[in-house]
């Protein structure tokens, strides 16, 4: 077993960007559903159960810091 390769920062960002929808100050964010529906993919891109989805994000954001 070997260590995962740490992914390029430029990769990353523009995969971030991609997903990114909300922006505050000119700062972009990923909103949940675009962390777990966009780009995660878990749940299907309409018609899903959003008090399910609030439920992992909070489980997922272990800072608690949205």
């Amino acid at each position: 077993m070997g260590y995962m390769k740490r992914g390029d920062e430029a990769q990353l960002k523009a995969v971030f960007d991609k997903y990114a929808s909300a922006s505050i100050d000119g700062v972009p964010y990923m909103t949940d559903e675009d962390f777990a529906v966009k780009y995660l993919q878990l749940f299907p891109i309409t018609n899903y159960n959003k008090n399910s989805l609030k439920l992992l994000c909070g489980i997922i954001d272990q800072t608690k810091d949205g």
